[in-house]
């Protein structure tokens, strides 16, 4: 996956999809709700809309075991493979794993060169060397915190201003809504026919 991470799609096409689909949920809500509570219509929408930002858990990072490994490299424009090691790093996060696959309004055109892997928890990043040392490992896992931090920053970012501009939209959508209501029972009121 690491040549998908934060480039599969445009993360804010994906936030206008699920905007789109959580504001059709206020036609859904109870309409007693709406009428007479629609801040709290509002706050249940929102909440129902919420994107987690990610977090990297920097202190809680484990690794599997050292393995051999066959690693590839490019002589004079030839792929070559050669015998090596290598480790798995395993980084907690929590927040929107949707997050880890879309690109942001902010990138870099340097694209994200590293061997990773994601679970529902963790994303895996694969060390391979020659000949691994602890030097080389550390090395690479501070560029991979500092390139995955930049990304999930600016993913973060995104989510933030879309977040504020959803809660506006959400309001309004709501207040639409109990007014189409309102007129509804106002209309039901003049009719002066008792219900059958």
């Amino acid at each position: 996956m690491s040549d998908r991470l934060f480039s599969r799609g445009d993360l804010r096409a994906t936030l206008e999809n699920h905007e789109r689909i959580e504001l059709a949920k206020v036609n859904s809500l109870e309409p007693q709700k709406v009428r007479e509570h629609p801040e709290v219509a509002v706050a249940e929408v929102v909440e129902s809309a919420r994107v987690e930002p990610l977090t990297f858990n920097w202190e809680g990072i484990t690794r599997g075991p050292v393995s051999e490994a066959v690693v590839e490299r490019r002589d004079f424009g030839e792929l070559i493979q050669i015998p090596g090691q290598k480790v798995t790093i395993h980084v907690p996060f929590s927040g929107d794993e949707i997050l880890l696959d879309c690109r942001a309004s902010t990138f870099s055109l340097s694209g994200f060169p590293f061997d990773v892997d994601v679970t529902r928890t963790h994303v895996n990043l694969h060390i391979s060397e020659t000949t691994l040392t602890a030097q080389s490992i550390s090395t690479e896992l501070s560029r991979f915190k500092s390139a995955i931090s930049e990304k999930a920053g600016w993913a973060n970012t995104d989510v933030s201003k879309w977040a504020v501009e959803f809660e506006s939209k959400a309001r309004n959508a709501v207040l639409r809504r109990q007014e189409e209501l309102e007129k509804i029972a106002s209309l039901e009121n003049d009719i002066g026919i008792p219900l059958a």
